[in-house]
């Protein structure tokens, strides 16, 4: 018979990977975007994603950086013009004037990565 600490643990665990492979998932469809779809998406979700569940756990570095051609120095400057110091915060944590003004700066990033 396990204990109750035990079973605990084992659920825990299991909502852990969850948690993991449900963001792991989310970062590998971005990725395989092209630019401009992986900006759209990424804008997308912070207008209607839901961050309470899974995603809501994701750093916004993270999901950032899972954008095709957006590398540190990109991302960098994205994160600083929408007023977002703390990179490594999870996306649930970002105030909703954080989330809008992010969503509009993905939206305003040019078609083709190569154009400033």
């Amino acid at each position: 018979m396990e204990s109750t600490a035990t079973q605990q643990r084992d659920a825990a665990r299991a909502i852990a990977n969850h948690v993991r492979i449900t963001n792991a998932r989310t970062c590998k469809n971005i990725r395989r975007l092209s630019y401009a779809k992986g900006t759209t998406k990424v804008a997308r979700l912070l207008h209607h994603g839901d961050l309470d569940g899974p995603l809501g756990t994701l750093p916004i570095w993270r999901l950032v950086t899972a954008i095709r051609s957006m590398g540190d120095i990109r991302a960098e400057e994205l994160l600083y013009r929408a007023d977002i110091q703390r990179h490594r915060r999870p996306l649930r944590t970002l105030t909703p004037r954080q989330r809008r003004r992010l969503a509009l700066e993905l939206d305003a990033l040019p078609v083709d990565p190569r154009t400033r």
